[in-house]
């Protein structure tokens, strides 16, 4: 029997584009990374280079998985498909918004990979509740 993993990391290359209309206009590839890790079922984790650091997003599993069939998210991170892309629109509060396009087939494969970790659905079986219950008596 294999042993269920613990988390997984994806590197990606994604086309930074700038959105116009139906024709979105490739500007630079920038590498980024998914993580995701059973210690938080529910969250996706998303590095992107910037070219001078890493700058990490974290957003619901499920956003992503949404995006896949309608527009989904209505802060920061919005996510959509078209044909065989996915765009996610990142925004921040000093106003530098980008928007990044994915093939469709590699955030499928990303959100296989989740499956294998955490079954969609199972999510509350996978976080340890007596750990994160003495995690937040220690905050208090």
């Amino acid at each position: 029997m294999r042993a269920t993993p613990e988390s997984f990391s994806t590197v990606l290359l994604a086309d930074v584009v700038r959105f116009d209309d139906l024709d979105p206009t490739p500007l630079v590839a920038l590498g980024t990374a998914f993580t995701y890790r059973r210690r938080d079922p529910w969250a996706i984790e998303m590095r992107v280079d910037n070219g001078r650091t890493w700058v990490r997003w974290l957003f619901a599993r499920s956003l992503l998985a949404d995006g896949l069939n309608t527009r989904a998210g209505d802060g920061d991170v919005t996510v959509f498909a078209r044909d065989a892309a996915v765009f996610v629109l990142l925004s921040n509060p000093d106003d530098c918004d980008v928007t990044l396009r994915f093939d469709r087939a590699d955030v499928e494969r990303i959100l296989d990979r989740c499956d294998q970790v955490v079954p969609e659905g199972d999510e509350t079986k996978a976080v340890d509740w007596d750990r994160e219950l003495a995690r937040l008596g220690e905050a208090a």
